[in-house]
């Protein structure tokens, strides 16, 4: 168990935050105890030192710590140290990496894709548990030795020569052209951008590889990746072009504002996509009802978390813009307008998407809200679509840990 010694303010504070801690008296070597062998008092004073209690988990018949993957890349903080990545070609020797300047893009890497780890036994337990999870044995492979059938043997006639010392012969070496070998069929197996990393890492790092394998090797990895964007770059053409045909086909305001808030909360369009259908959109809103869409040319900037919205603007008919106008010269009723964005924007920052296409169409349809304070509620309208695309990317990457943690444990209990 790789420990790291805590003060009591330490233990205090991860004891709060639901982790559990262990103790122990200062100086001595026991081993760390639950906090209930000792009196409520350890926390008062400096009669004690602390510790995190490791969390294990069975696989199969071994009990394993629960492998801790390091999170930043602030977290490396001492120079020239080696850090440790699962091997799966040899599970119980992980690939160590020195942390240096010249291996600071693969650790990034590795610490993206959360295999690195402070320790060999962490990152031993990751292999492990990677190849007990895709239905992999860590047993090693018996071999029936085939029926022999028995001959009588004539004994041979007894001589005083000397038969001559058998030859020990000596361990075939793994050549570099079996090495490239395995690792061409590991990249052609590889679905993905990270698959081809992890393999990518080994490599690098395999003294077995002569110079010109070696750089065979890695020109079959610019390939993969290269190809992985050109599929990457392909989806989300055919996405662009799926949105334009949805925005092309819609027949009212309320259809095309739809198709706006499905690709205004896609989190993987640029910001140059998303103004590429945004003019799609006007173009579209324009045609349905030219009388009805006013384009505005002053929309004011919001602030909202760092980020800037801004949207164009229609009116329900040309009788409600005119009255809309008219709000700007009458005191009374500019008045009525801005109570009533307050109150709405009170309500836009609580709302879910559904929620937020239907209020789109009650605030354009508004005849007591002038012009300004509609672009005003538009741009916080966007700004709350994505805030809830942000907090879906977080729920999506908790659902991935959770889905780990499961397979974890009933891969446990298998």
């Amino acid at each position: 168990m790789n420990t790291e010694i805590l003060n009591a303010k330490q233990a205090f504070e991860a004891m709060s935050s639901g982790q559990a801690v262990l103790c122990r008296a200062v100086g001595q070597l026991l081993d760390f105890g639950e906090l209930s062998q000792f009196p409520a008092t350890v926390f008062f004073g400096a009669d004690y030192e602390f510790c995190l209690a490791p969390r294990f988990m069975t696989i199969g018949q071994l009990d394993l710590e629960v492998p801790e993957c390091i999170q930043g890349f602030d977290d490396l903080i001492d120079a020239a140290m080696y850090y440790y990545a699962p091997n799966l070609l040899d599970v119980d020797h992980p690939i160590e990496i020195l942390s240096t300047a010249d291996n600071a893009t693969y650790l990034k890497r590795l610490i993206t894709s959360k295999l690195l780890h402070k320790t060999s036994d962490d990152a031993i337990a990751h292999a492990r548990a990677f190849i007990t999870l895709n239905g992999g044995s860590l047993d090693p492979i018996e071999v029936e030795a085939p029926a022999v059938e028995v001959e009588t043997v004539v004994e041979p006639e007894v001589t005083t020569e000397l038969a001559p010392e058998p030859v020990e012969e000596k361990p075939k070496k793994t050549t570099s052209a079996e090495v490239k070998k395995r690792y061409i069929e590991a990249l052609n197996e590889a679905t993905r951008e990270r698959e081809v990393f992890a393999i990518e890492t080994q490599i690098t790092i395999n003294s077995d590889l002569n110079k010109r394998d070696l750089n065979s090797l890695k020109s079959m990895i610019e390939q993969l990746y290269a190809k992985f964007k050109q599929i990457e770059a392909e989806e989300i053409n055919a996405l662009i072009v799926q949105f334009k045909e949805q925005i092309t086909a819609a027949q009212t305001a309320q259809e095309l504002i739809k198709v706006r808030a499905t690709f205004a909360s896609n989190g993987t369009l640029s910001a140059e996509q998303h103004e590429d259908l945004n003019t799609c959109f006007n173009a579209r809103l324009a045609e349905i009802d030219s009388e009805q869409y006013v384009p505005q040319s002053n929309i004011e900037t919001i602030s909202q978390e760092n980020v800037t919205a801004s949207e164009d603007s229609f009116v329900s008919d040309s009788k409600i813009n005119n009255a809309n106008d008219s709000f700007f010269g009458d005191t009374e009723k500019s008045r009525i307008s801005a109570e009533i964005k307050r109150e709405l924007i009170y309500k836009i920052i609580q709302m879910s998407a559904d929620e937020l296409d239907a209020i789109v169409v009650e605030i354009h349809n508004n005849p007591k809200l002038v012009s300004t304070h509609k672009n005003h509620l538009d741009g916080h309208i966007e700004l709350r679509r994505k805030a809830l695309a942000k907090e879906a990317n977080a729920e999506a990457e908790k659902k991935y840990q959770e889905n780990l943690t499961d397979l974890i444990n009933r891969a446990s209990q298998a």
